[in-house]
């Protein structure tokens, strides 16, 4: 085998590739490199003149670490520099749950969970509640493939939804300006009657009042138009 190197006639610059805790050394000297150049192992080791045995030793001393674990340190890494996909970051995460880097798991899951859920957010109109709930669902199933699950780590179970709920909570919850600004239109074109009843309903809803009501009517008066302007609207309100 035989190596090349190519002449360097100009800078070059090279991305460092995220690192787990678990890799021990490799990912303290990662650490150090991210905060300073290091033209060897030793350089790398030295901090204020004083040559440390170990790479967790000298980015201590550099107080890496000083305002967050390994763990957290390795997540704010992966969103703010390495630029991870949330996929990427629940996979990050399930790595540093099974090989026990976390010592407080909710801690992490809550400070981080909505840069893990943000590709369910985008898909499902910003709605974070459902966002999270898939983002839960995707972590069970990654951490039952290591036979491990949420409530083993004291995370939160994901609600569990019929088909027919889940259906609708994605269809509605996509676009709430829209489902808006749909239900703005509608009542602009409403019958005084039909306005009435929106307007006592809403106000129900608005109050927090319970309130029973019965629409009846011939066909073709408008009675599917007036429930849809008012769901549109309750949903809008999430």
């Amino acid at each position: 085998m035989h190596i090349v190197q190519r002449e360097i006639t100009h800078p070059h610059l090279s991305r460092i590739n995220p690192i787990h805790p678990s890799q021990g050394e490799l990912f303290y000297l990662c650490a150090i490199l991210q905060s300073q150049p290091a033209l060897s192992f030793v350089d790398a080791q030295t901090v204020n003149g004083e040559i440390y045995e170990t790479f967790q030793e000298a980015a201590i001393a550099l107080r890496l670490f000083a305002d967050r674990n390994e763990a957290q340190y390795a997540i704010h890494e992966a969103i703010h520099s390495t630029l991870a996909t949330p996929h990427q970051l629940r996979l990050l995460f399930v790595h540093l749950l099974v090989n026990d880097c976390i010592l407080t798991p909710v801690d992490l899951w809550t400070t981080y969970k909505e840069h893990m859920a943000h590709d369910f957010a985008l898909q499902l109109g910003l709605n974070i509640d459902l966002a999270l709930n898939h983002a839960l669902e995707d972590l069970g199933k990654s951490l039952k493939e290591y036979g491990k699950s949420l409530s083993f780590y004291g995370l939160p179970e994901p609600t569990t939804f019929s088909a027919e709920v889940r259906h609708e909570l994605e269809s509605w919850g996509r676009d709430p300006v829209g489902l808006s600004d749909h239900a703005h239109a509608a009542v602009t074109h409403m019958t005084h009657e039909q306005r009435f009843i929106y307007e006592q309903i809403m106000t129900s809803v608005m109050t927090g009042q319970s309130h029973i009501a019965f629409v009846d009517g011939k066909a073709g008066r408008g009675k599917t138009f007036l429930v849809n302007a008012i769901c549109n609207k309750i949903h809008s309100l999430r």
